[in-house]
């Protein structure tokens, strides 16, 4: 058991370290530790599930649970009030509207708010709370990437975030972003 727990903490820490650098999307000064958590995350998500990958149902979409998580993660890895929150919300909603414009189009859409139900109501109680502290602000910084990125590039800039969502096809860009955004309005 051992040994496949190391062999699956191996091949996280392998995907999240080439899934980073292919990426070119978004970085920023907490990108290392965003990608260990997502890591960890993949290890105990591969661990406990056995799988780490959801399709559409046809079969050609997919996406890594494990960038689900890392991109939800930022979400609640702040707090708003402390001092550069609002560059953590902007680079949280940048991490969000990347993650659906690239994955969301073709995605069985119900497995996709499946996947983030599970990690919703896998969080603490603490981190549920500081979740919805920052939701708004994500919400917003969200929506306003998708309905006029060049408005926000100096933030983006700013926030560390170096993706160009204006070369985008932004259509599915807040896809995940509702998701959670009616489950925390439904829990």
């Amino acid at each position: 058991m051992k040994k496949a727990i190391a062999i699956l903490s191996v091949c996280a820490l392998s995907a999240a370290l080439l899934a980073g650098c292919a990426s070119g999307g978004s970085t920023s000064a907490g990108s290392a530790s965003a990608a260990s958590g997502a890591a960890s995350a993949a290890v105990s998500s591969a661990a406990a599930s056995g799988a780490s990958s959801a399709a559409s149902s046809a079969g050609t979409a997919s996406y890594e649970k494990a960038d689900l998580d890392q991109v939800l993660d930022a979400c609640k890895s702040f707090e708003m009030d402390s001092a550069g929150g609002s560059l953590k919300s902007a680079d949280a909603a940048a991490g969000l509207v990347e993650f659906s414009a690239k994955n969301a189009v073709g995605a069985n859409i119900k497995a996709l708010g499946d996947d983030v139900e599970s990690w919703y109501n896998g969080l603490t109680d603490a981190d549920k709370t500081l979740l919805k502290k920052n939701w708004s602000d994500i919400y917003q910084d969200a929506q306003a990437i998708v309905a006029d990125p060049s408005s926000q590039a100096g933030l983006l800039s700013d926030a560390g975030v170096t993706t160009d969502f204006s070369k985008m096809d932004l259509s599915t860009g807040i896809s995940v972003c509702n998701l959670l955004d009616s489950l925390m309005k439904n829990a």
